[in-house]
């Protein structure tokens, strides 16, 4: 049984990884004519095949979702529950999957279709001088603005397609890569000076669960797994001595290139091994 990747860019990193631990692998990409060509000739395959998406969904239009439906209508095996994907693409759609359930997050408000009053009454309920003005799908902290005024606010963004959060006093920032609702590898980082915690500007440990000594972190984790039916995806979980520790983010299609760089942990072989495991046996 043959593993498709659907990906936007087969020269990212974690695609080449992947290609290196699997040399049969074939990767697909829905935006592409050609490769268009090759997954409708899929539709009317005999052999089955294994559709594993890898596509973050910033484009908006979900395309990759529908071949991952025609795919499975017709027989072949799509890793993951499409209808979560859709959900965590999304900030605001995830808020509503959190407090639906009652995970801790940041508190959330929804700037598309939402009066000014309302705005100003979401902010003047939050002790926050800042804010965080967050595209509705973005990742690696890409056009996220900090203002601190309503005014602001409507000079910086054209659509309103944004979700709007106090922001949060973070000490710390964990990334949990979770791998069939296994953590596979713990990330901490700790901001050197700045507000955003990227990799490339924060201080880095690679932990294991046994080094974790915050309970209530744990017990949210734990929680939260419970909950989620994807194959791979990262957890990012925010950690401060004033306030219990809130999600962040979930990313149903995270890069693990910093991973495997500052771990021995080898992301790549671990996925392909899940997926063989999960699924040819």
């Amino acid at each position: 049984m043959d593993i498709i990747t659907l990906c936007t860019n087969s020269n990212t990193y974690s695609i080449k990884r992947l290609k290196e631990e699997c040399c049969e692998l074939v990767t697909l990409n829905p935006y592409n004519t050609v490769d268009q060509i090759e997954l409708n000739k899929l539709q009317d395959s005999l052999k089955s095949l294994i559709i594993y998406n890898r596509i973050s969904g910033i484009l908006y239009d979900d395309k990759d979702l529908k071949v991952m439906k025609d795919l499975q209508e017709v027989g072949h095996m799509t890793i993951g529950d499409i209808t979560q994907i859709q959900t965590f693409r999304c900030k605001w759609s995830q808020f509503l999957f959190y407090h639906k359930h009652t995970l801790r997050t940041i508190p959330t408000m929804n700037l598309l279709d939402t009066k000014e009053e309302r705005i100003s009454e979401f902010m003047r309920s939050h002790s926050s001088k800042d804010f965080f003005i967050k595209p509705h799908r973005s990742n690696q902290g890409l056009g996220i603005i900090i203002r601190s005024s309503l005014k602001d606010i409507k000079n910086e963004i054209n659509d309103m397609r944004y979700v709007l959060q106090p922001e949060y006093p973070k000490t710390h920032e964990f990334r949990f890569l979770i791998l069939f609702g296994n953590i596979i590898g713990i990330m901490k980082k700790t901001a050197k000076n700045t507000r955003i915690l990227k990799a490339d500007s924060s201080k880095i440990d690679i932990l294991k669960t046994d080094d974790l000594d915050n309970p209530e972190l744990v017990e949210l984790v734990q929680r939260t797994k419970k909950l989620i039916n994807l194959p791979f995806y990262a957890l990012d979980i925010a950690s401060s001595k004033e306030a219990p520790s809130v999600i962040l983010e979930l990313n149903t299609c995270p890069g693990f290139e910093t991973f495997e760089k500052y771990s021995n942990i080898n992301v790549a072989k671990a996925i392909i091994e899940g997926i063989k495991l999960q699924y040819l046996q």
